[in-house]
């Protein structure tokens, strides 16, 4: 039954374009019956026009910004003790990279320790002779209160003379001013100590920090009064380390470079711009980025810089567009395609790349007309992905095939049109006189009977698969006849 079904069908779709060819010949239209849409899933849709920024494509390639690329050095001669951080890994800002055991650290480390246990004991030595000298007067200060208090119970009672009193009332102000002195000396010299603690210290811990000391391990080394350290190289950026030259064990110096960490959250496609592009370029236009590795993504940037010369040789301008990078996708190395819009857009007609039929090297879309479809030669321009531009030979509202151009367009260049240049069989170029009209008549005669032996094959198709349906259909009877009588005999056997 798939049979009977299917060939009438092809038959049907081959038998409308025979028909139609009797009549659109001279047209070059092909006509189609429903059956004939529906075997070939013919799609028709109207021609629109679409606005599409002008735009320069060059090919580029991904690389990293240059000032996102952090190179980490040793501030001190070293060795490096411990390596923290891999090729390709993921640091932060301030993350430990790597260790160094400097002799220049822990030089310093026992200056540092040397001059705050000098002033330390100066500050203990000053305070011990402070302390006894605020004691002193503090005693005789007691002594001339006692004193003063026994003669003025004395002066009261008129056993002393006034004299007397004023003598011991002398002796305690002077007590009181010597306690206040020494009290303010001490406070003043312990003061000056501890700030003269201070100021030998502090230069002494920044060098340890510009050196790569933290705060709690200079803080760890006066606690511990310890001169053994790491000195620990740290991450000045975030981002991905892209080169590593640390190996424990390994001598450096500052000149070394012992690890890149690249920033790649935002990075660069570069492109070169030929020449005669150039003036249609500048720095702020929106950039759409697509790479080979990642088919079917786009990545929208903005130019950010443009080289100040042409090369001599390309001649061509290298240009950059900054692209942001979400999930790290895009890697420096990676292939792609940059679109740098060069104006505001406009519109113009965008129709399906599968709706254009390529024919003896040209172009032509099926546009739909009341007698049927003919084909028109047009011109393409720009691709935008699964869409191609057409500059000439297509107006807006005008309705085309996008789906089955193929299928349909064989039968159509099968029809000879009128004009000469049109789609279908090249006609021979006529002759003058005699010989010209002789073979305008052999011409007419072999077209005449290429259109009959065409004809003829689709009746005799049509036939065949007729004289097919009603053979099938005869035996699959038969068989339904023979299977029920042998049914009724069972059934007569078993009553």
């Amino acid at each position: 039954m798939l049979v009977w079904l299917t060939l009438p069908v092809n038959a049907g779709l081959a038998a409308d374009s025979a028909a139609a060819a009797g009549e659109g010949a001279r047209a070059g239209v092909i006509r189609l019956s429903k059956l004939g849409n529906e075997a070939v899933d013919l799609k028709v849709q109207a021609v629109q026009e679409k606005p599409v920024a002008s735009e320069v494509v060059v090919p580029g390639n991904i690389v990293a910004i240059p000032h996102s690329e952090y190179k980490q050095h040793s501030v001190i001669p070293g060795r490096v003790s411990m390596r923290l951080a891999g090729l390709g890994d993921a640091v932060r800002l301030g993350q430990e990279l790597a260790r160094i055991d400097s002799p220049d650290i822990n030089r310093l480390a026992a200056e540092t320790l040397q001059s705050r246990a000098q002033l330390q004991a100066e500050i203990a030595h000053s305070q011990a002779v402070l302390d006894d000298e605020v004691n002193q007067a503090v005693s005789r200060h007691r002594l001339a209160t006692a004193n003063y208090q026994r003669i003025k119970m004395l002066y009261s009672e008129r056993i002393l003379a006034r004299k007397d009193l004023d003598a011991a009332l002398s002796e305690l102000e002077v007590a009181d001013t010597r306690l206040e002195a020494a009290t303010r000396k001490r406070r003043l010299v312990l003061a000056a100590l501890h700030e003269k603690l201070k100021l030998t210290m502090e230069p002494l811990k920044h060098r340890l920090s510009l050196l790569g000391l933290s705060e709690a391990d200079i803080e760890r080394i006066l606690r511990e009064k310890r001169t053994v350290v790491s000195v620990p190289i740290r991450s000045s950026h975030q981002g991905l380390v892209t080169k590593v030259d640390a190996t424990p064990g390994q001598s450096i110096d500052p000149s070394n470079t012992l690890f890149v960490v690249c920033d790649l959250s935002r990075v660069w496609i570069r492109a070169n711009v030929y020449e005669p592009d150039i003036a249609r370029i500048s720095k702020g236009q929106k950039v759409i980025a697509t790479v080979t590795a990642l088919p079917g993504e786009q990545f929208a940037g903005t130019l950010s810089y443009l080289a100040s010369q042409v090369d001599p040789d390309l001649r061509t301008l290298s240009v950059c567009a900054e692209l942001p990078n979400a999930g790290l996708k895009l890697k420096p190395g990676m292939y792609g395609q940059v679109r740098i819009q060069t104006s505001r857009p406009s519109k113009v007609v965008l129709i399906p790349a599968d709706a254009v039929v390529q024919q003896r090297g040209k172009a032509y879309v099926l546009l739909e007309t009341p007698d049927g479809f003919q084909a028109r030669p047009v011109e393409v321009g720009r691709s935008f992905g699964n869409l191609v531009e057409i500059r000439e030979g297509l107006s807006s509202g005008e309705k085309i095939v996008v789906e089955g151009a193929f299928q349909v367009g064989g039968e159509v260049f099968k029809v000879k049109p009128d004009q000469p240049d049109g789609p279908g069989t090249e006609q021979p170029e006529p002759k003058t006189g005699q010989s010209g009209q002789q073979g305008a008549q052999i011409t007419g005669d072999t077209d005449r009977r290429q259109e009959q032996g065409d004809r003829y094959t689709h009746v005799w198709l049509f036939a065949g698969a007729f004289v097919l349906g009603v053979a099938l259909t005869l035996i699959i009877a038969s068989a339904l006849r023979a299977r029920r009588a042998n049914t009724t005999r069972e059934q007569g056997g078993d009553g």
